[in-house]
């Protein structure tokens, strides 16, 4: 073999191309879950974007720690997958090599290990739809948890966290959407309940309009008028409000006048008025939630009287229900009043006023020929009364029924007529009552010598082959209307209250009772037939009565509100501050206490100067002398006909300008008890050396400042006055009461 020439030399290899990279790389993380269910795991994915091979994937659990896991902490997949199943944030990176190229971590990713507690997201009001300006209150409950969880939210708007109620204090559109929450685990970050099931809440920006019914729309004497109040979604929690509308002829509008029992609402969509006897209009609105949300009133609903009474009057000349429309008509209003307005209401269209679509000249409204309509007439006084409402119908045809348009009374004598429009009452005619024909003979009229009530009905007349359209003829009958009085109206402590119904007419009459409560229209009847009735429940009291067979009514009674006096709920009245003498100029407070009470009283006070209702506190801001005298105070339960008795009186005594006052005891004293009395400058210090007096008579005379009596009886009360250095103070009563 020959020696190698040591200056020989191989080819070069082929060119091997390294690219060295400045930017160290860095994993990437993705997870195919960020949620593990209950009793799953989550498949995490690790990768590093780079063309060369042999990476390895280090994985690591928390945000504290660089310490990779073990297979005891996870299960590998593959390289570059792990399942995990516990809660945390996750993140990895890859290394190749001897030693170890390592990239940059991963950003991290939060797994949500779930629970399998239930979240539910419940609402207070349970309403889901609302109205713009309402508050609503959603609360995230966990079932079956406890009270270490935080809470997330996802609403329409944004996502909350951390508190369990969600509230929406002024809802508006914004609100409108989804809204579910989820609990998360104090000290447990990554531990979460599922999102509960979305609840949907829809907000409107238009306050709902109720619609008010009433019925019947034309009265007969005695019945009674039912209102009701229909509003979008009744069932949640709608409390329903009743007015009475009254007469603004300023701007020709209505005001609203609290019907009784609804000042709180009723939860009954319904009112019930008893015996009414005048047309009347009404309105109705709802309320619901804390504060109250209300929503609009409805538009006036009438209930319509033909009875003519003094205070308004509405006359039509011609004076029947059917016109032609060539024929001119005036309305006239007529009664005690200074002011009047004539308004009229199509079956088909609004209410509105004379001087819209006629000539209204003073009180009276002309309508001139082609420009009547069928509707319901009635006037309205500047002193907010209704008068009585006449039906008016305009006919096309070429003839007419001629009938009263005022109701007529059982007894009184009535003709009927039948009429061409060119103006002559007609002979021949056929009359016909509910379709039967009553008159064919050759008289021009329909006479009805003494109407009764079965003389009602709807009225008609035929001439010649052509006929009239119908009109309703209303017969009244004269019901009597009992009268229902009380020979008290508060029920004592285990005792009653004697109510008696009368009617003054003939006997064989039974008696009905019935009652109701200021928080319901409802009649709740009772049974006794008799005219005297003892009752021991407070309440509002009505009676009618009956007889014959049919049996015939007489109206309802006016309403008398008897009060039941609760036991154990003593009212007593405290002042604050604790002086019953006082000067001119002071502020002093009294407040009336019930004791065992709630909430739920209004306050009644008698006072030397008037009586006044309603709040327990009693503030004498500028004393003067017409404040002097006694104070007294009782409770009466709201919504319910419950009053306390009386508290003892507590006597106030004002003084002009004086310098000097009794210290005496504001309330009575029970024998055998020890009292102090003494004598104070304005300036408030207690004096010494005083002259002490009981009605009139000096009792001590040395160098105390208080008088003491160790045990007092019966001898010790009376009045008691105090004197220093000249100056007097105003004499008090002391009560001594017994044990």
């Amino acid at each position: 073999m020959g020696m190698k020439d040591a200056y020989s030399l191989t080819e070069w290899s082929n060119v091997f191309r390294l690219t060295v990279s400045s930017n160290k790389p860095k994993a990437k993380l993705r997870a195919d879950n960020r949620d593990i269910p209950v009793g799953g795991s989550v498949t995490l994915t690790c990768s590093v974007d780079s063309s060369s091979s042999g990476w390895k994937y280090y994985w690591y659990r928390g945000e504290k720690t660089s310490e990779p896991l073990t297979t005891q902490d996870a299960v590998l997949q593959s390289n570059g997958q792990i399942r995990v199943s516990q809660g945390e944030s996750y993140r990895c990176r890859g290394g190749r090599g001897d030693p170890v190229y390592l990239t940059e971590y991963s950003g991290y990713i939060r797994i949500n290990k779930i629970v399998p507690n239930k979240a539910v997201v419940t609402l207070q009001p349970n309403w889901t739809e609302i109205y713009s300006g309402e508050t609503i209150m959603l609360r995230c409950e966990i079932h079956d948890g406890d009270t270490e969880w935080e809470y997330e939210w996802k609403s329409p708007r944004y996502t909350s966290t951390n508190n369990n109620e969600y509230m929406i204090s002024k809802a508006s559109s914004h609100h409108s959407g989804n809204y579910r929450c989820r609990g998360k685990k104090k000290n447990a970050k990554h531990v979460s309940t599922e999102w509960s099931t979305y609840i949907k809440l829809t907000v409107s920006d238009n306050k709902p309009a109720p619609v008010l019914t009433v019925s019947p729309s034309w009265l007969s004497p005695g019945d009674s008028v039912t209102l009701s109040c229909e509003v979008e979604h009744p069932s949640a929690g709608w409390r329903f409000y009743w007015y009475k509308t009254v007469p603004k002829l300023s701007d020709y509008s209505y005001i609203y006048e609290l019907l009784p029992g609804s000042i709180n609402g009723t939860e009954q969509d319904s009112y019930i008025i008893h015996g009414p006897t005048h047309t009347a209009g009404y309105m109705c609105r709802a309320g619901r939630g804390d504060p109250v949300y209300y929503t609009q009133y409805s538009k006036p609903g009438f209930v319509w009287s033909g009875d003519v009474h003094s205070a308004v009057t509405l006359k039509v000349s011609p004076d029947r229900v059917q016109h032609f429309t060539s024929d001119s008509v005036s309305l006239s209003c007529e009664g005690n009043f200074t002011e009047c307005r004539v308004r009229r209401f199509p079956e088909d269209r609004y209410r509105s006023d004379c001087y819209k679509w006629r000539f209204m000249t003073g009180s009276t409204c002309n309508i001139k020929r082609y420009q009547q309509s069928d509707a319901v007439y009635w006037c309205e006084s500047g002193s907010g009364e209704f008068s009585n409402a006449v039906n008016i119908t305009i006919q096309k045809a070429d003839i007419i029924l001629v009938s009263p348009v005022h109701p007529v009374t059982e007894g009184q004598s009535v003709t009927l007529g039948c009429k061409l429009r060119r103006g002559q009452l007609l002979s021949n005619v056929f009359f016909y009552q509910n379709d039967k024909l009553i008159q064919n003979d050759t008289r021009r009229e329909l006479k009805i010598s003494a109407v009764s009530k079965s003389d009602e009905g709807f009225y008609k007349c035929k001439y010649s082959g052509e006929e009239s359209a119908q009109s309703w003829m209303s017969v009244q009958v004269n019901k009597a209307k009992p009268t229902l009085t009380a020979d008290r109206y508060i029920i004592p402590v285990g005792g009653s209250v004697t109510l008696t119904c009368s009617v003054d007419s003939s006997a064989d009459w039974k008696y009905y009772w019935f009652r109701r409560t200021s928080g319901s229209s409802a009649l709740q009847s009772i049974t006794n037939v008799k005219p005297v009735n003892k009752v021991s429940e407070g309440g509002i009291y009505h009676c009618r009565a009956g007889r014959g067979d049919p049996e015939i009514f007489t109206e309802y009674s006016r309403a008398v509100t008897v009060r039941k006096t609760v036991p154990n709920k003593a009212a007593v009245v405290t002042l604050q501050p604790n002086w019953t003498e006082i000067y001119s100029g002071e502020t002093i407070m009294l407040r009336c206490e019930i004791h065992d009470g709630d909430t739920e009283w209004e306050y009644e006070w008698k006072s030397p100067r008037y009586t006044s209702t309603n709040k327990n506190e009693y503030m004498i801001s500028d004393a003067s002398s017409y404040h002097s005298g006694n104070y007294r105070c009782r409770g009466r339960k709201k919504n319910a006909e419950h009053i306390s008795e009386w508290s003892a009186d507590i006597k106030l005594t004002v003084s002009y300008k004086a310098d000097i006052i009794l210290v005496s005891p504001v309330h009575p004293v029970t024998e055998g008890q020890s009292v102090t009395l003494g004598c104070k400058l304005k300036t408030g210090e207690l004096l010494s050396n005083v002259f002490f007096y009981q009605n009139d008579k000096l009792i001590q005379n040395d160098t105390r400042r208080e008088l003491k009596i160790s045990a007092v009886s019966k001898s010790d009360e009376g009045f008691y006055k105090c004197k220093y250095s000249g100056e007097e103070s105003a004499q008090s009563w002391m009560s001594v009461q017994g044990e």
